[in-house]
C-alpha cells in the first residue's frame, strides 16, 4: 500500500526545508565575518575549574592589529585613541601591539605617544610605518613614551625623515617599563 501526501502538506515540507537551508546561509555569512581584535575573550588557566582571565582576540591572534590612515592627523595622539585627531581611524586596537600605517605623508608637526601601560603585555611589537612612495620630509613626527615608560636603543624617535615602505619598531620590555629598538625596516 502506498502513502500519498496531500499537495499542500508536500509544499509545507518542501518550503520548511528551503526555508531551513536559507536560515543556514544567512547565518553562515554573519557568523563568518572576521575578528577586528577587541572581542573580549574569557581564557581559562589549568583546564576546567581552575581560574580564568578576559584578554582580547588581538592578543590571541599571529596577525597584527593596525590603524590605517589615508588623511594625517592633525593634532598630537596617544595610541589607542577613537579616532584619532582629525580623522576617522579607530587606533583603540593597535594598544595591545600592532601597526599604524600611514598611506599619506607627513603634514603637521605631531607627536604620537605609545599607549598606556596597563594595555600592553610583554614583548608586544609596535611599529610606525610610511606607505607613501616618498619619504616623509614636511614636518616632525615625533614618537614619545607614555607616563612611567622609557626608551632604549639607536631606533630615532623623531619621524621626519622615514624612508618610503619603511617602518620604525620598538618592543615592550614589562619589567623594565622600556619600548626597545627593534629597528627599521621594509614593510
Amino acid at each position: 500500500m502506498r502513502f500519498l501526501l496531500p499537495r499542500k502538506a508536500l509544499g509545507g515540507l518542501v518550503g520548511g526545508i528551503l526555508l531551513g537551508v536559507a536560515g543556514l546561509a544567512f547565518a553562515q555569512s554573519i557568523f563568518s565575518q572576521g575578528l577586528f581584535g577587541l572581542e573580549t575573550i574569557v581564557v581559562a588557566q589549568g583546564g576546567p575549574g581552575g581560574p580564568s582571565t578576559f584578554t582580547t582576540a588581538g592578543r590571541l591572534s599571529s596577525g597584527k592589529s593596525y590603524a590605517y590612515f589615508t588623511t594625517f592627523p592633525n593634532a598630537s595622539f596617544t595610541i589607542g585613541a577613537n579616532p584619532v585627531a582629525q580623522t576617522t581611524v579607530n587606533s583603540s586596537g593597535v594598544t595591545t601591539g600592532g601597526v599604524l600605517a600611514f598611506n599619506v605623508t607627513n603634514g603637521t608637526a605631531i607627536t604620537i605617544t605609545m599607549p598606556p601601560t596597563s594595555s600592553l603585555i610583554d614583548g608586544e611589537l609596535l611599529e610606525i610605518c610610511n606607505q607613501t612612495a616618498a619619504a616623509w620630509a614636511t614636518n616632525a613626527v615625533t614618537v614619545a613614551a607614555n607616563t612611567g615608560q622609557s626608551f632604549v636603543g639607536t631606533n630615532i624617535q623623531t619621524l621626519t625623515t622615514l624612508a618610503a615602505s619603511t617602518c620604525n619598531r620598538w618592543f615592550w620590555n614589562a619589567s623594565a617599563s622600556t619600548w626597545f629598538s627593534a629597528g627599521t625596516g621594509a614593510m
